[in-house]
């Protein structure tokens, strides 16, 4: 058989990203948009310690509507866990440096700056003022996290 009297087809196939979740799905839920805020208001921190500072703030008084399991010194949240997660994935949140603290991006503070209005004003305050409160608490998880991680390599 001849090639040259036979056409050729060839498949071709394009690819289109498509994000599995969008920016508008995830802010659309006040418990993402309020963690946002705490973490811009407090700074940078490991994961780790991210959980002691929301678990921390919950056992203050504010509760964002976090589920939190303790066993020892351990805290962990499946929620929490997968917002973080929700974050990076867009971009909101980003890891920085060796020790991987979780940063608000610029595209994370403009998003926020968009919805700062739907979060209450007493919320607001009260963040802050426990922000600070438990600051040392964290920093300290942070410290520990750190001399580990040093310690390892």
């Amino acid at each position: 058989m001849s090639q040259s009297g036979q056409e050729k087809k060839s498949k071709e196939f394009k690819l289109e990203p498509k994000l599995v979740i969008t920016p508008e799905q995830v802010l659309s839920n006040d418990r993402i948009v309020k963690l946002l805020y705490l973490l811009e208001a407090y700074g940078e921190m490991s994961e780790k310690a991210c959980y002691h500072f929301i678990y921390e703030l919950k056992q203050r008084g504010l509760d964002i509507g976090y589920t939190f399991f303790k066993l020892g010194d351990s805290v962990s949240s499946k929620q929490l866990r997968e917002d973080i997660t929700s974050l990076l994935y867009l971009e909101l949140l980003e890891t920085k440096g060796r020790a991987k603290k979780l940063v608000v991006t610029s595209k994370g503070k403009e998003e926020l700056s968009k919805r700062l209005s739907q979060l209450p004003e007493d919320f607001k305050e009260k963040a802050s003022k426990l922000a600070e409160e438990v600051r040392p608490v964290v920093a300290s998880i942070d410290a520990e996290s750190e001399y580990k991680q040093i310690k390892r390599k």
